[in-house]
């Protein structure tokens, strides 16, 4: 968590100086920060003494992730690891493909995935973000609402909203790259 701590700080003190330099620097250390929380916050969700129960919010909180979507999707994934239409961490298509797909499940694009992979990998916290403020919102979960609204109301008090927006795709791309590589593809 000091980790965490270290790299919003410094972020944020990049991100409200004057000089657009650093606040364009300052896009990194919030999106290591970003990214150091999605993991914290899987930890916590993971874990079940006192402590985690404690942080159990805190991905809502630091990263706009609920915690809610993050269990149903990361349970999904534990109950049906790697199966393909089932594991929402396997992408495979119509965009991005991870395996040769069967001819008739083929694109002719898939031959240029490579050139915009990382477009794609960058918007992974952007739609984990958007399922975040759905599953909140239509199952009517309270404390979620109120962590998410706290989260997008102090991030964008603070930080200038191409600061944000910035570190969230950049997180989403360092992310979603960790996640990829970790399957093994």
């Amino acid at each position: 968590m000091a980790s965490w701590g270290a790299m919003l700080a410094l972020g944020i003190k990049l991100a409200t100086t004057a000089d657009w330099k650093y606040k364009l620097l300052s896009v990194l250390p919030i999106a290591i920060a970003n990214s150091y929380a999605g993991w914290l916050a899987h930890d916590y969700v993971h874990g079940t003494d006192k402590f985690c129960n404690f942080f159990r919010n805190f991905g809502a909180v630091t990263a706009g992730l609920s915690t809610t979507m993050w269990c149903d999707k990361h349970n999904m994934h534990h109950a049906k690891t790697n199966e393909v239409g089932i594991d929402e961490d396997l992408p495979g298509g119509p965009a991005l493909f991870v395996w040769p797909p069967t001819p008739e499940n083929d694109k002719p694009w898939r031959k240029f995935q490579h050139l915009y992979l990382p477009l794609a990998y960058s918007l992974l916290f952007v739609v984990w973000r958007i399922d975040s403020l759905k599953v909140a919102w239509s199952r009517k979960i309270r404390h979620e609402q109120f962590c998410l609204a706290a989260h997008y109301a102090l991030a964008l008090a603070i930080l200038p909203a191409p600061v944000f927006a910035g570190a969230v795709l950049l997180s989403g791309f360092m992310s979603a790259t960790i996640v990829t590589v970790s399957l093994g593809f």
